[in-house]
C-alpha cells in the first residue's frame, strides 16, 4: 500500500518500481531453476559430489602428534573406539552456516568395515546432561583396556561454539578431560581425534597421548576421511591455520577483549595470531602452519628476488604424500610497527618417495609493504627484506635476502618532523651544523635534538629564540626538494660513506 501510495503520488517513478521488481522476479527464476536442476543434480553426482567431499575433507585434517609412529593403522590391530562423537558425528557450524547434507558418514561405521580384528564402541560421554558421566568413563576404560589402539573421539558439542556469541574459555568440557586422563592411562596407544571449528586447550592432557588429530568440522564426508587418514589411504597433510596457544592468557587480545561499557578496543592491531606470538617471542602448543604427514621433506636450492622466488622440494620418505611449502617475508627495521615475519605464499604438491620438484612463487609489491595511515595506502620501506621458507610460522628452513627500494623521499613542509629534517641528504648536514651543542650527547646518552625528533618542525620554530635562528628553513625547503639538489646531495652522501 505505501509503495502503491508513493507511486500514485509521484514520489516514486514507475521506472525505479520497474527494476525494483525485475530483481526480484530474476531471483524468484533463479531460485526454481536451481530447484529443478537440484532434482536431476542429486540423482546423477551426489555420489561423485560425496567422493569429492571426503577427499577435501581428508586433505583438511592437521596431524599434530604421532609419537612413536602409532599411525597409520593396520587393520589387524584390534580397536576401541570412544567417544559419541564416532556415532553423531558433529560435521558443521551452527546458525545459518548450516545445510542439509545429501548423506552423512560416521567414524565408527567407516572404521567397523576396515577392522578385521575386532572393534568394541563406548560412548565415553553424552550430551544429555542427565548421564552417568562415570558409568561412561569406566565402560570407555574397559574396552580401551582390552585394545591394541584407543581410538578417542573429543571435541566440542554444538552448543559451545556458534555464530552470535564467543567462547569464554578454551577447554574441552570437564568430562571429556576426565575421559581423557582415564583412556590414556589404560592404554598407552591412545589416538584422540578432535571435533571443534575453533581451537581448543590441548592442555593438560598433550603429553599423555602419543597421537592428536585435529579434524576440524569435516562436512557430510568427514567420517570415511576420518577412517582414510589414520589407516594411511590418504597422508595428512593439511596444516594449523591459527597458532594454538598454550594459555588464553597468551593470546594478543587477551587484555582488550571483551571490553567494557560496549566498547571493545582492537588493541593488538596488525598482530594477530601468530604475528603476535613470532614478534614478542612468545612459545605456542603449536605454530600456524604446522602438521606432520607420514613422510619426510627436504628444501634445497632457494633463489628469490623482488618479483619471484623458488625452492626445491625432495619428498625424502618412503610414501607418496603431499606437502604444503609456505613463503614468509620478515622486513626490515623501519618506523612503522612490523610483525616479524608474514605468511606471502603457499603452495601444495604430491611427490612420490624420492621425487623433487621446483616450486615457484610470484611476488607482488603488495607482498613487502604494510599500510601506511598517513597517506592512506600501501607503502614499501626501502631495505633489505627476508624472504624465507618455512615448515610452519616459527621455523625457517632457508632464506635469502631482497634489497628493495623505498618510494621517493617524501617532501618536506614545516608540518615534517625533526627527524625528518635531519635525516634528509640536504637538510640533515645544515641543520647539525647550526644546532651545534644541541646535537651533542648529554650524560645519559641523550641529546636535545634527540628529544625533540619526533616534534613537527612548526612547533619548534615556536619555541623562543628558535624562530629567528631558523628564518631561511622555508628556502631551504624549497631548495632540499627540488630533485635535482636532492639526487646531487644523496650522490655525495653515499661517495662519502
Amino acid at each position: 500500500d505505501a509503495v502503491l501510495a508513493a507511486v500514485n503520488s509521484g514520489e516514486l517513478g514507475e521506472v525505479l518500481l520497474d527494476a525494483a521488481v525485475a530483481r526480484i522476479a530474476n531471483l524468484a527464476e533463479k531460485i526454481r531453476a536451481s530447484q529443478r536442476g537440484a532434482q536431476v543434480h542429486s540423482a546423477e553426482h551426489v555420489e561423485a559430489h560425496h567422493a569429492l567431499a571426503r577427499e577435501a575433507a581428508a586433505e583438511s585434517m592437521v596431524l599434530l602428534r604421532n609419537e612413536g609412529a602409532v599411525l597409520p593403522l593396520t587393520p589387524q590391530q584390534s580397536m576401541a573406539v570412544i567417544g559419541e562423537f564416532a556415532r553423531s558425528p558433529r560435521f558443521q557450524g551452527a546458525g545459518s552456516s548450516q545445510v542439509i547434507a545429501t548423506m552423512v558418514d560416521t567414524a565408527l561405521d567407516a572404521l567397523m568395515q576396515r577392522a578385521e580384528a575386532g572393534l568394541e564402541f563406548a560412548a565415553g560421554y553424552s550430551f544429555d546432561s542427565r548421564a552417568d558421566v562415570q558409568a561412561l568413563i569406566d565402560e570407555a576404560v574397559a574396552a580401551a583396556g582390552r585394545a591394541d589402539v584407543a581410538l578417542l573421539f573429543v571435541g566440542l558439542p554444538e552448543g559451545a561454539e556458534s555464530e552470535g556469541f564467543d567462547r569464554r574459555h578454551l577447554n574441552l568440557p570437564a568430562d571429556q578431560l576426565d575421559l581423557i586422563a582415564a583412556v590414556a592411562a589404560a592404554n598407552r596407544k591412545t589416538v584422540v581425534i578432535l571435533t571443534n571449528g575453533s581451537v581448543v586447550s590441548l592442555e593438560p592432557w598433550h603429553d599423555s597421548v602419543p597421537v592428536i588429530l585435529e579434524a576440524w568440522l569435516l562436512g557430510q564426508a568427514g567420517g570415511s576421511a576420518i577412517a582414510d587418514v589414520l589407516f594411511g589411504t590418504v597422508a595428512p597433510s593439511g596444516r594449523l591455520a591459527e597458532s594454538i596457544p598454550f594459555r588464553l592468557q597468551d593470546t594478543p587480545a587477551y587484555l582488550n577483549f571483551p571490553g567494557e561499557n560496549d566498547v571493545v578496543r582492537y588493541g593488538e592491531g596488525v598482530f594477530v595470531g601468530y604475528r603476535y606470538y613470532e614478534s614478542v617471542d612468545r612459545p605456542v602448543r603449536y605454530p600456524f602452519g604446522f602438521g606432520l604427514g607420514y613422510s619426510t621433506f627436504e628444501y634445497t636450492q632457494m633463489s628469490a628476488s623482488a618479483t619471484e622466488a623458488s625452492v626445491t622440494v625432495t619428498n625424502t620418505g618412503t610414501s607418496a604424500s603431499k606437502h604444503v611449502v609456505q613463503l614468509y617475508i620478515a622486513p626490515p627495521v623501519s618506523e612503522v610497527a612490523r610483525p616479524k615475519r608474514e605468511l606471502r605464499g603457499f603452495s601444495k604438491i604430491d611427490l612420490q618417495p624420492g621425487e623433487a620438484r621446483r616450486v615457484d612463487f610470484r611476488l607482488e609489491p603488495r607482498d613487502f609493504a604494510h599500510w601506511d595511515s598517513r597517506t592512506s595506502d600501501w607503502r614499501i620501506t626501502g631495505g633489505d627484506y627476508i624472504v624465507q621458507i618455512g615448515h610452519d610460522s616459527h621455523r625457517v628452513a632457508l632464506s635469502a635476502t631482497v634489497t628493495i627500494g623505498g618510494p621517493p623521499r617524501e617532501r618536506l613542509t614545516l608540518d615534517s618532523r625533526i627527524v625528518d629534517f635531519l635525516s634528509h641528504p640536504v637538510t640533515g648536514p645544515i641543520l647539525a651544523r647550526a644546532a651545534g651543542g644541541a646535537a651533542v650527547k648529554a650524560e645519559g646518552g641523550t641529546s636535545m635534538l634527540d628529544m625533540v625528533a619526533s616534534m613537527p618542525m612548526r612547533r619548534l620554530m615556536r619555541f623562543p629564540g628558535v624562530g629567528n635562528s631558523l628564518a631561511r628553513l622555508p628556502l631551504l625547503i624549497a631548495i632540499a626538494n627540488n630533485p635535482v639538489v636532492h639526487g646531487v646531495a644523496t650522490w655525495w652522501q653515499r661517495r662519502r660513506a
